[in-house]
């Protein structure tokens, strides 16, 4: 009986420490990885700009462009647009 108490109590604190171990590098990630932009604007005959903003190595990228009195934004993730207006 014992055995079981015991195996069962080996198995639980495994799967706890697991879960710590991806907390804690889900954490460091956001953390320790930089997030980069560009922005570029020009103002002639009419405003135009855009800007780029991308975050662990271009897995999560913002968009947005304003041309001809129109805003473009787009955010993606693994390269596949989850949101455009």
């Amino acid at each position: 009986m014992l055995e079981i108490i015991l195996t069962i109590l080996k198995f639980a604190g495994i799967g706890i420490g697991i879960l710590l171990a991806i907390v804690l590098i889900l954490l460091l990630l956001v953390l320790l990885v930089p997030v980069r932009y560009d922005i570029e604007g020009e103002n002639k005959e009419k405003l135009q700009a855009k800007g780029k903003v991308h975050w662990l190595f271009h897995i999560v990228s913002f968009q947005i462009s304003y041309e001809n009195d129109e805003m473009k934004m787009v955010a993606r993730i693994f390269g596949v647009p989850v949101w455009k207006k």
